[in-house]
């Protein structure tokens, strides 16, 4: 590869990892369609999903576990890869996401759980299905009381060895992992329901357990390159000049 190639080669590079670091955040048409269920807690929720795309089906997950939301319903709302943006806004429970510090890195290991078990979970009442609801609460600290709302105490190890195993199996796994995935917001729908917000995405878009460079990495790599690409480039350009 010439001097010219390899140049050109940095600067797309740098522009792929510059457009991966945008969020992205879309209009969402939802159709929730059925859900799995048990004692006091829920499985996978069956979503129809219309974006501007394309459609696609797939199971959801609540990350709002002190809210509800009507199922069959139809409403159209905002969805995002970061919940931690005004875009997305949840204060659940007494938390504030915007002013925690941990929050980026807790909400990335909900992504990454999902991506993991989550999406491949198959009927919304499977073993995987509530074992994973039961993690992605615990993760975000959901698994307690809310009064105010009359949801009591959760304990994962009560819903037989089947769930509890998968839960544990979960949780430690998906200690330090991180990756990304779609928010759904909470906006209430035409039922009248408060609305809850969920957790899925798609085959083809984050659905990975690789670990990638998030984009600010791809560029500091790129910028590392540069060097080896600049450097030899003035070098020649002087033997030409002389």
């Amino acid at each position: 590869m010439n001097i010219k190639k390899l140049f050109l080669f940095a600067l797309v590079l740098t522009t792929v990892s510059l457009g991966h670091s945008v969020r992205a955040d879309e209009t969402w048409n939802v159709n929730y369609v059925g859900f799995g269920a048990t004692s006091n807690i829920t499985g996978g929720i069956n979503v129809n999903v219309t974006r501007p795309s394309g459609t696609f089906s797939a199971l959801a997950f609540c990350v709002d576990r002190f809210s509800n939301v009507g199922v069959p319903s139809y409403t159209t709302l905002q969805a995002t890869t970061n919940p931690t943006t005004t875009v997305f806004t949840l204060s659940q429970n007494g938390v504030d996401w915007l002013q925690r510090p941990d929050a980026a890195s807790l909400w990335s290991r909900v992504s990454w759980i999902y991506n993991s078990y989550g999406m491949d979970a198959g009927a919304n009442n499977s073993t995987q299905a509530f074992a994973t609801q039961l993690a992605i609460w615990d993760v975000l600290g959901e698994l307690g009381a809310s009064p105010s709302h009359g949801d009591p105490a959760l304990n994962p190890y009560a819903y037989g060895s089947a769930i509890s195993n998968e839960y544990n199996t979960i949780m430690t796994t998906s200690l330090g992992q991180s990756g990304s995935a779609f928010y759904m917001a909470r906006t209430p729908d035409s039922s009248g329901n408060p609305g809850q917000a969920l957790i899925t995405n798609f085959a083809g878009s984050f659905h990975t357990n690789a670990v990638t460079p998030e984009g600010n990495s791809l560029f500091l790599i790129c910028g590392g390159c540069l060097p080896f690409v600049i450097v030899p480039l003035r070098k020649r350009l002087r033997r030409q000049k002389a």
